[in-house]
């Protein structure tokens, strides 16, 4: 499933047709990124070489949970990011945090399962694939390897594979770093002057976890 999904989104999307990819990777083997690691999910892209790696561990654990569909998403994800890099770069390396990027290359990962495959793909493959996403979101903004929330990167998955255009996602040949600064500070501005967004609950609880 992994090499399908590969050939797929090579075909439709030039950005990343020079990517090379290692999957499955062995662990411990070295990378450009330092060395591929033995846990469930052990699963990234190096953009020093721009190359994608997957150990074979984290594709049977991925695969016997969730099924092809997921495989194929986290590997749509990495994609993602090997996009992100060739037409506008990290904004983890302005803004320090890395959730911007993560949950961008979740949107585009929705985008590359709807229009890369030739067939539809059913509602229930749709929902497993994000039930993936969602549940290795986690709840650690202070982190500057933070993906985002359950919710957040499942809602950006399914936008993605909504609209089912890299457009909607901040990953477009046409968006440049001002423009991704001043989406995110938008959208940080507006969890916060709202008192009931997840960001201000995130903060609550961090603060009720210091007094008690």
């Amino acid at each position: 499933m992994a090499k399908g999904t590969e050939g797929l989104i090579r075909a439709y999307d030039r950005r990343v047709r020079d990517v090379t990819s290692v999957i499955p990777s062995s662990p411990g083997s070295s990378t450009a990124c330092g060395k591929v690691g033995d846990g469930n999910l052990t699963a990234f892209y190096c953009p020093e070489s721009r190359s994608i790696h997957i150990s074979d561990k984290t594709l049977q654990a991925v695969g016997s949970t969730y099924g092809p569909e997921g495989v194929a998403v986290m590997v749509a994800h990495e994609y993602a990011h090997a996009r992100q890099h060739a037409v506008q770069g990290f904004t983890r390396n302005v803004i320090w945090s890395s959730v911007i990027d993560e949950v961008q290359a979740d949107c585009v990962a929705g985008v590359y399962m709807k229009t890369a495959t030739p067939m539809p793909i059913s509602d229930k493959m749709v929902e497993t694939a994000a039930s993936f996403l969602e549940n290795i979101g986690d709840y650690l903004p202070l982190e500057k390897d933070w993906h985002g929330t359950p919710q957040m990167r499942k809602t950006a998955f399914l936008h993605g594979y909504r609209e089912g255009a890299l457009s909607s996602c901040v990953a477009s040949d046409d968006t440049n770093i001002n423009k991704v600064i001043q989406k995110s500070s938008d959208a940080l501005q507006n969890q916060f002057d709202n008192p009931q967004s997840e960001l201000n609950r995130l903060l609550r609880w961090g603060n009720n976890v210091l007094n008690n």
